[in-house]
């Protein structure tokens, strides 16, 4: 399955030390796992996980040379991401507020922003002076990670 990191790990009954095949000591009693993990799903930043909640995130000032934000995240059913790019001095840059953005929901391991336009859709674009990004969280959601592509 893609997105998703497998460890499989082998656990017994017996002490460190002890054989693991010594018929005299406790009967062989083990297994192999699977553990799973979501990809990048570690830590992530969490809203309050009530309906109708809602929270809110600012990044420090970043630089990219990516022209796409791209989002790892997991929300309930309902629940929704929004974001906002916002200049040096917190305002938003036009074109590019939460009203704007198409909301996000689900479970999404590398989704693109991208925020509404007279005319269809547009994502982030070239933005050449430093920026913050604003996530707004409605409902219980996870935010993973973000990253931005070309």
């Amino acid at each position: 399955k893609e997105g998703i990191i497998r460890m499989f790990k082998f656990g017994d009954v017996a002490r460190h030390g002890q054989s693991l095949f010594n018929h005299s000591a406790v009967p062989f009693r083990g297994g192999i796992s699977v553990l799973e993990l979501r990809l990048d799903g570690f830590s992530s930043l969490r809203s309050v996980a009530t309906w109708g909640s809602k929270a809110q995130a600012t990044t420090l000032l970043l630089r990219t040379h990516g022209t796409a934000l791209r989002i790892n995240m997991e929300a309930a059913v309902g629940a929704w991401l929004t974001v906002t790019i916002l200049d040096a001095n917190g305002q938003p840059l036009p074109g590019l507020s939460a009203d704007q953005c198409v909301q996000l929901g689900g479970n999404l391991l590398d989704a693109e922003v991208v925020w509404r336009q007279d005319k269809g859709a547009r994502s982030l674009g070239t933005v050449t002076e430093p920026f913050r990004l604003q996530f707004f969280m409605n409902g219980a959601v996870n935010l993973y990670s973000f990253r931005f592509s070309v």
